[in-house]
């Protein structure tokens, strides 16, 4: 049976039999309060077609299932993620999504019983952009960001993971807390600034090498210069020793460097606030750091 009735002031109803009753397809403009398409009680799909053909759904989920394109002129909002019993639903959000303490955007993702982690597209404050897997302070997540206009961030959790830059999924670089290695070769089309590290003046002076390949140190007496610590095979550093407004400060190679047939001393130049500059390359395999260049009196 059809109905087709008037319930109250500006409404207009039409259906198989009572809504109340399971299954059963319902068409009603309420009280000036908009079209309503729906069926009964029993999660029954609305169901929508072109040529008796199915081109799109609404489930009880308020999932909505499209066969074809999808176009929209305004915001365009999606609805929680479901296992469809043979895998799982992407949400889609993207319209303002309240992820609460200063989110607010797109959320792409998957139920974490999928093993995949929630994506969120969101906008933290003026001209801030956050593509994260999750919160920044979880551990192991990739994060694209723009933050506030100082230009774009990509990295991982608090758990040190590396970054990984792929090309037709091989790696070319990876970037991690303490050592960028890159697979490919470098072409720089600008001026390379290694950066100046200054040393610590002591008797013995100490060199980290994972923190650059130029060092500074003034020199306040006779000094030696210690085996350097957190060495890359291959890598070259160069050593500015600068003598104080006293001079004739002398420097005694730490047992880690090697001298050769060109260069079989180093000898520092005497004179007060000159420089001399030392280049030594390290080898992993003899554990030695050969120096290879010694210019003086600068």
């Amino acid at each position: 049976m059809v109905e087709v009735g008037v319930a109250g002031t500006n409404d207009v109803f039409f259906q198989a039999v009572p809504a109340t009753t399971a299954g059963y397809g319902y068409l009603e403009a309420f009280n000036s309060a908009g079209l309503i398409v729906g069926t009964g009680n029993n999660n029954s799909p609305v169901i929508f077609k072109v040529n008796r053909t199915e081109v799109g759904r609404f489930t009880s989920t308020q999932m909505l299932s499209v066969v074809d394109v999808v176009a929209s002129t305004k915001k365009f909002w999606g609805g929680t993620e479901y296992n469809t019993g043979s895998g799982y639903r992407v949400s889609l959000d993207l319209a303002a999504y309240n992820f609460g303490a200063g989110f607010a955007g797109a959320r792409f993702g998957f139920p974490a019983g999928g093993g995949f982690a929630p994506i969120e597209c969101s906008v933290i404050g003026t001209n801030d952009i956050f593509f994260q897997g999750q919160p920044a302070t979880t551990a192991g997540w990739t994060i694209l960001e723009c933050w506030n206009g100082a230009g774009m961030a990509l990295g991982t959790g608090n758990n040190n993971s590396p970054v990984s830059l792929r090309v037709n999924r091989t790696e070319v670089a990876s970037f991690g807390a303490s050592l960028a290695t890159i697979a490919t070769a470098v072409k720089v089309n600008k001026g390379f600034t290694p950066g100046v590290v200054a040393l610590t003046d002591a008797a013995t002076i100490a060199t980290d090498v994972s923190l650059g390949n130029v060092f500074r140190v003034t020199l306040g007496g006779n000094r030696t210069l210690g085996n350097p610590t957190n060495p890359t095979d291959g890598q070259k550093c160069v050593w500015e020793m600068i003598q104080d407004a006293t001079g004739s400060r002398t420097i005694t190679l730490g047992s880690a460097f090697a001298l050769g047939t060109d260069i079989s001393a180093v000898t520092l130049t005497t004179t007060a606030s000159k420089r001399d500059f030392m280049t030594a390359v390290y080898n992993s395999g003899t554990s030695k750091w050969y120096v290879i260049d010694f210019k003086k009196g600068y």
